[in-house]
């Protein structure tokens, strides 16, 4: 679970800063 969450996490990170 806890990988699940970390992986999204990074995903999500990624992504925003993609954004920015």
């Amino acid at each position: 679970m806890e990988n699940k969450v970390s992986r999204k996490d990074c995903t999500e990170t990624s992504t925003f800063l993609f954004l920015l």
